[in-house]
């Protein structure tokens, strides 16, 4: 009896020292994978708050960096948004599983080119050469231009679970 009032005690005191975390898929969780460090590089070389992508600019050629703090390999999903928040509407044009073997990630930072092609294409170079600059026509998201819009990340523990999520705000021309 007395044995297992200690190990009651015991796993009370350890449970009591866990920290839930929100997650931007709202379940909360206790992964060790976070973003340190979001940022997109315009077509014409500038960082900033709102990032530039022009096709007829550096031939739409831009650039997403991050850096993510995580104990595990991870996943990582690049979108463009109408607003900063990961939704079904939004297109997705980086999709990879990051950690040891990952070309593209292999660590926990990663800098990938991105383009914006004339023909309204989003795409970033992959280590899956059938997908290489392959990516979603933005043709229907572009009701004008210039079009502001946002690059919403997400980082994930395991495919769309455990996220969470940065967002830059852009302006495509």
């Amino acid at each position: 009896m007395k044995y297992r009032a200690v190990l009651f005690i015991c796993a009370a005191l350890m449970l009591a020292g866990c920290k839930e975390e929100e997650s931007s898929s709202g379940t909360g969780g206790m992964s060790n994978t976070k973003f340190e460090m979001f940022d997109v590089i315009g077509t014409n070389g500038k960082t900033g708050k709102m990032a530039r992508l022009d096709p007829y600019e550096n031939g739409g050629v831009f650039t997403i960096k991050w850096r993510v703090r995580s104990s595990t390999s991870y996943w990582i999903y690049a979108a463009v948004s109408a607003d900063d928040t990961p939704s079904k509407d939004d297109r997705t044009f980086v999709s990879e599983s990051c950690g040891f073997a990952n070309d593209v990630c292999s660590k926990a930072s990663a800098e990938l080119a991105c383009m914006i092609g004339t023909n309204n294409v989003i795409a970033c170079e992959s280590d899956k050469p059938a997908n290489h600059y392959f990516g979603p026509d933005l043709t229907s998201f572009f009701n004008t231009l210039p079009k502001q819009g946002w690059i919403v990340v997400e980082a994930c523990r395991s495919p769309g679970f455990d996220c969470f999520r940065q967002a830059h705000k852009v302006e495509f021309h």
